[in-house]
């Protein structure tokens, strides 16, 4: 399933900055540096959107005097040179940006739901070298490897839920379908121009900033979780996925920022829609707080990691208001150092599992 990628990437991604799932930041004003290219690629119905920037984070001393080189073992590993020099990329060096974008989720019966999902990697790419690499995938497994052609489009297809478009020189897309490539590239040719279904979609990518390593939101369509029914009609199962969005629960919007410097901190803003549908909604979020340090303090016994978010969380700072809950926390260099050498340690061990 491509969401179980997705996460995965966003991990390998967010530990550059360690501990952006740990806190996050008001809305910020917009600034000189936003970003409206990214507006041309994302969905029309986006409702969440994640970016990481390589360069504050390459360039912070918490990451070269710290980080670097535990994600460089990592990266260094065989079961990922070997997709990386295919295409030529060298991941410190070339990718300059990630993009995680999650579209609005429908109620869906009898069928695996549509995953509204785009990763979209930028940086410095040789296009010919790119397709190389596709090629070289496609001699190295037919059966499964698909390359698509339609009305001048190429998509290619590497698995069953897993398809590659080439948007343009910077930017590459990986997704689900073939319809959320196809839609990709004609976004990206200009033929097709965004239509945003969410007013407030605009105005947050208005705050995104190429100076700030990881910033994102989510709006009110949202669905952070779905509920699931099986149901007997007339001697017929039906199952039926129904998402449960952020407004459902009385939130506006969230958002989030990691900045890393000398240490990394991450700042998050809940936003209610109103005071009274907030009201409930607010206590289970900080109550949530409360329940995650004590499950992570339990769990820290025999797992390294989530003893050291443990630690980190034991001095997140809270601030309530009528319409909205702030989390505040941060790591020391010598924590992120430690929480990468052990996310490096647990990648080694799965891709070690996956070797021949």
């Amino acid at each position: 399933m491509l969401s179980r990628i997705v996460t995965a990437t966003a991990l390998a991604g967010l530990v550059l900055v360690p501990g952006a799932w740990l806190y996050a930041p008001p809305t910020p004003k917009p600034t000189v540096e936003s970003m409206p290219s990214v507006e041309k690629y994302l969905l029309n119905d986006t409702t969440m959107v994640v970016v990481v920037n390589a360069k504050p984070i390459l360039d912070s001393a918490v990451f070269t005097k710290n980080v670097k080189p535990e994600l460089e073992k990592l990266l260094e590993h065989e079961a990922i040179t070997r997709y990386f020099k295919a295409f030529g990329i060298t991941p410190l060096k070339d990718l300059e940006r990630m993009v995680f974008v999650y579209g609005e989720d429908k109620v869906r019966s009898d069928g695996p739901r549509e995953e509204r999902i785009q990763v979209l990697w930028q940086g410095k790419f040789d296009e010919k070298k790119l397709k190389a690499g596709f090629a070289e995938m496609e001699q190295g497994d037919p059966k499964t490897f698909k390359k698509i052609e339609k009305d001048g489009k190429t998509v290619y297809q590497v698995d069953r839920n897993m398809y590659f478009a080439l948007l343009d020189s910077k930017t590459i897309l990986m997704c689900p379908g073939e319809k959320i490539a196809l839609e990709g590239l004609a976004r990206a040719s200009g033929k097709e121009k965004p239509k945003f279904a969410s007013k407030d979609l605009t105005a947050a990518l208005k705050t995104l900033s190429e100076s700030k390593p990881v910033q994102a939101f989510a709006l009110e369509k949202y669905a952070f979780s779905h509920e699931y029914k099986n149901e007997n009609i007339n001697g017929k199962f039906t199952f039926t996925s129904i998402p449960i969005t952020l407004g459902q629960k009385g939130v506006r919007k969230f958002t989030i920022v990691g900045e890393a410097k000398d240490d990394v901190s991450v700042k998050v803003v809940i936003e209610g829609k109103d005071k009274k549908s907030f009201e409930e909604p607010q206590r289970q979020i900080v109550d949530g707080l409360d329940k995650a340090k004590m499950e992570l303090d339990k769990e820290g016994q025999r797992e390294p990691l989530a003893a050291l978010a443990a630690k980190v969380l034991k001095d997140v700072k809270v601030k309530t208001a009528d319409d909205s809950v702030t989390f505040e926390g941060r790591a020391s260099a010598e924590d992120a150092k430690a929480f990468v050498s052990k996310f490096v340690e647990m990648m080694q061990r799965e891709l070690n599992r996956g070797r021949p």
